[in-house]
């Protein structure tokens, strides 16, 4: 179902942070090695959780358990980052403001989720936000960012390797296939949790990216490397695991939370069906 008109705002915004997210992270990745970019990648959380504090959004309600797993995350991204025997600053920064844009989607998608939630429930009609119809949308809206960036930037180089290899061809074809299929189920699963909880769990896709990319193309990682990805992958899965336990605290709050719960969240309007809060 296509948004309604009273968030098609909404929809260019995070239209726009998903684009721009995707450019900086492909100018990181011709800086950096892939593996190194999937793993600076798995910093987002810690963009995440600033930006739902600082809006107030939801999901910036943490237990202790789950800031623990959050930290421990970054200390596992840090470690992996120390251990890279090739490092490029720029790299490492265009990778951070990929980050932040990303970060910047997925609270404004939970915002806009939230407004529509809210209006249903004032005005008492139907209205719904599939996660295909955003898809079609900010893919459209990008695709407009994403031309006129392509061919102000590299467009003649890629336009000659397209022409002159066949592998280059195939493995568009093969990157567009990927693109979609991550992308598409990456929101499905953003439009059932909140931005927090949605940025972590990103990590413990991107420790499987990480030793792809280091397999295929012939990365050399260190124990010490490992080590960090391994954190990386348990703090994932602590994290998820201390979300559950929280959700199965009883209504009468026993469980201690950081004191930054928002007032959107004490009053209940962020309620919606298949949110795992």
């Amino acid at each position: 179902a296509s948004p309604p008109r009273s968030a098609m705002m909404d929809v260019i915004k995070i239209s726009i942070a998903y684009t721009a997210g995707f450019l900086l992270l492909n100018l990181s990745y011709g800086r950096l090695a892939a593996s190194f970019a999937e793993t600076v990648r798995g910093l987002e959380p810690l963009f995440s959780i600033a930006l739902v504090k600082a809006y107030g959004a939801r999901g910036s309600s943490l237990s202790k358990l789950e800031l623990l797993s959050v930290l421990t995350l970054l200390l596992g991204a840090s470690i992996f980052v120390f251990a890279n025997p090739v490092f490029s600053v720029k790299g490492f920064l265009l990778g951070l403001a990929s980050n932040l844009m990303f970060a910047f989607r997925s609270l404004l998608t939970t915002q806009m989720q939230d407004r529509v939630n809210a209006n249903q429930i004032s005005s008492n009609k139907p209205v719904t936000i599939d996660s295909f119809g955003l898809f079609f949308y900010q893919h459209c809206i990008g695709l407009v960012i994403v031309v006129a960036a392509a061919i102000s930037l590299e467009g003649a180089t890629c336009t000659k390797a397209l022409i002159a290899r066949d592998d280059a061809r195939f493995n568009v074809i093969w990157s567009a296939v990927g693109f979609y299929g991550y992308n598409q189920l990456s929101l499905i699963v953003l439009m059932m949790l909140n931005a927090v909880t949605h940025s972590v769990l990103n990590s413990l896709r991107r420790a499987v990216t990480i030793v792809a990319a280091a397999i295929i193309f012939s990365t050399p990682i260190s124990s010490l490397a490992a080590m960090g990805t391994v954190i990386i992958v348990g703090s994932s899965i602590a994290f998820s695991l201390a979300k559950r336990a929280a959700a199965q605290v009883p209504a009468d709050g026993s469980q201690e939370t950081l004191p930054f719960t928002t007032s959107a969240e004490s009053e209940g309007v962020a309620t919606r069906a298949g949110d795992s809060d």
